[in-house]
């Protein structure tokens, strides 16, 4: 299960899938396929898919003499080039594309109907909510909002990955998905730094909140946040998870306010 964690976590199965599908949307999608279909092949154990319907000859074998990486960029351009028409589908709009001139956005207006009014954090103070980066994330919790995706497969996915903590159990899992992927308008999100009385967590959050609203980060942008965290986690002795975990429940807070 390490090898399988490192997998996800290393980033080489996304470097691969946007060689070959350069719009980021199509890639965040097939990303999201292969992902758990990959572990499947490393630790011999059905996620996703029925093993009956598997290739014993792609499963890894550690006792091989053969490169981990290789096999695994082999194995995710084979089943990404082969498995487009199945998985991909139109990419997903920039959720801040509905924004207006001072910020608001309609589209996220039945948030807190959706986690049935204010309040939540008070009901249960101890939720923490590692909210995840990215526009595609944006795009799922629209997916969940249409029927296009189930809660409990989405639940599943953000646990396999690592994203998901135990305090959100406490919630219905609608609700806790809500927390965790709904974008946050920029009139709301701006004040994320506020919320913070050390100078650096405030620095970090100004460059945190942006990827919170449902646009997508330019690459300079996402290698600033990623070294302001860094950063942030060494001066003050954490772990970088627990960094992200007090951005994202901030935000949330934000969300439910």
């Amino acid at each position: 299960m390490r090898v399988a964690a490192w997998a996800v976590q290393s980033g080489l199965i996304e470097d691969q899938v946007q060689r070959i599908f350069p719009n980021p949307g199509q890639a965040a999608r097939m990303v999201e396929w292969l992902q758990p279909r990959l572990m499947e092949k490393i630790t011999g154990m059905e996620i996703v898919s029925n093993r009956s319907t598997w290739n014993e000859h792609n499963l890894w074998d550690p006792t091989r003499n053969t490169s981990f990486c290789g096999w695994l960029r082999r194995l995710t351009v084979a089943m990404g080039k082969a498995n487009p028409e199945r998985v991909l589908r139109p990419p997903e709009r920039d959720m801040s594309a509905w924004e207006d001139d001072e910020g608001h956005n309609p589209v996220l207006d039945t948030i807190q109907a959706d986690m049935g009014g204010s309040g939540l954090f008070d009901r249960y103070p101890n939720l923490q909510v590692p909210r995840p980066v990215g526009v595609e994330w944006a795009g799922r919790w629209h997916r969940l909002k249409t029927g296009d995706i189930r809660a409990g497969e989405l639940v599943g996915r953000l646990r396999t990955i690592g994203l998901w903590d135990g305090s959100l159990d406490v919630l219905d899992p609608q609700v806790a998905l809500v927390l965790m992927l709904a974008p946050v308008s920029s009139v709301k999100a701006r004040l994320l730094p506020a919320m913070f009385n050390d100078a650096m967590w405030r620095d970090t959050a100004d460059v945190y909140w942006p990827s919170q609203t449902g646009r997508r980060l330019e690459e300079e942008e996402w290698d600033r946040l990623r070294r302001r965290v860094e950063t942030l986690a060494a001066c003050m002795r954490i772990p970088e998870w627990h960094v992200w975990r007090i951005l994202g429940t901030g935000m949330a807070r934000l969300l439910t306010d």
